[in-house]
């Protein structure tokens, strides 16, 4: 028995054009209406950052993405994606759906790798710092700290000064945020 292809449609809400409708139609090229194109297709929708959806169309896009479950019913499978720590903020609109969850890095993890792509002393000089593994078990913090050993691996003999300044700006930076009045409000 052949499985059913599903076609992925990626909606990143960071694109949020109006409506989830609208934004596909941009996303994609497809004129509207959206639906009468993909009405007889099972599809599989990956929604993306649903907490940089601006305030005020939390609301509006939350209920879309629920009343499109119900239209589509078992036509469609949905995968929806928040950071963690924003999901407490969504999870009200989809109780009856499964949830699966990102574990955070070990810190075993964290020194392993950083061990194994940059080599032993800025391993050692991770290990040695509790704090560090703490706040780099989450991949958009650690992926900025590696990036940064990896250009200078020898470098630094402490996190602390130059190299902490850059990695703040650096985590700061990918959430496509201007660093500078950030950083200029963090040093107040």
């Amino acid at each position: 028995c052949a499985l059913p292809i599903l076609v992925p449609i990626l909606v990143d809400l960071q694109k949020y054009n109006g409506s989830i409708e609208s934004t596909i139609a941009t996303i994609y090229g497809i004129s509207p209406p959206v639906w009468e194109s993909l009405k007889d297709r099972r599809l599989l929708f990956l929604i993306d950052s649903l907490e940089r959806l601006p305030i005020e169309n939390q609301l509006s896009v939350l209920a879309s993405i629920s009343n499109l479950m119900a239209i589509f019913g078992a036509n469609a499978r949905w995968v929806l994606a928040c950071r963690s720590e924003a999901y407490s903020l969504f999870r009200p609109w989809f109780t009856n759906i499964e949830i699966r969850t990102l574990l955070p890095l070990t810190p075993r993890e964290i020194i392993t790798h950083i061990r194994q792509r940059i080599g032993e002393v800025p391993s050692d000089l991770i290990e040695e710092n509790s704090g560090v593994l703490v706040v780099a078990n989450r991949n958009r913090w650690c992926d900025p700290l590696l990036r940064i050993l990896e250009a200078s691996p020898n470098t630094y003999t402490t996190l602390q000064g130059e190299l902490f300044e850059r990695w703040i700006y650096q985590v700061v930076a990918v959430g496509g945020v201007q660093p500078e009045p950030v950083l200029a409000y963090l040093a107040t």
